[in-house]
């Protein structure tokens, strides 16, 4: 899959515009966060809030990127709408375009819609992501068993003092026995 622009992750991230926290979900359509209000993905990779974008097409009334200056995309005729009413002239944000493909969601992932690539990657970016944490706490425990693998020999090794002789230069508690019965007895 090629790699485009995307300034959007999965989960939480910061509006660029209001500086509020705001949700992309990588389920389509979007559940929307108990708290916060959704990030719209733009076909150019950019987003906003869903607060500032409506705030943004009020003000502008069609709709301009503010960082690149992309527009929308266009809907042909042919695509499949909704039963709500007649497909859109133009889509400006991800959701618009679930919006209005709701009747065919399955038909939608199998476009080369960029909104439809941008998720992918954001999906496949996180999925990539969860992955390496996972690895690392895997990691991570391995090392802490080593860890504490080594403590247990070291008090071991401690522990090793031959109490007739005091020699002390055992690895185990099991040469300590060794020794006692083939010195000792």
């Amino acid at each position: 899959m090629e790699n485009r622009f995307c300034s959007i992750t999965a989960g939480v991230n910061t509006c660029h515009l209001c500086f509020e926290k705001a949700f992309y979900s990588l389920k389509l359509p979007q559940r929307p966060h108990r708290k916060l209000p959704r990030m719209e993905l733009f076909r150019c990779g950019h987003g906003m809030c869903a607060s500032c974008y409506e705030a943004h097409t009020r003000a502008a009334g069609c709709f301009k990127c503010p960082w690149c200056r992309d527009g929308c995309s266009y809907i042909f005729p042919s695509f499949p709408h909704s039963a709500a009413g007649p497909p859109k002239s133009s889509i400006a944000t991800l959701s618009e375009l679930v919006d209005e493909w709701s009747e065919s969601l399955d038909l939608l992932y199998t476009t080369r819609s960029p909104f439809i690539l941008l998720h992918k990657q954001i999906f496949e970016k996180e999925k990539n992501r969860q992955v390496l944490c996972r690895d690392l706490r895997v990691q991570a425990a391995k090392e802490a068993a080593k860890r504490e693998e080594k403590k247990k020999r070291a008090a071991e090794r401690e522990k090793a003092v031959c109490g007739v002789c005091g020699k002390a230069t055992f690895t185990s508690a099991k040469q300590l026995e060794a020794h006692t019965r083939a010195k000792h007895q």
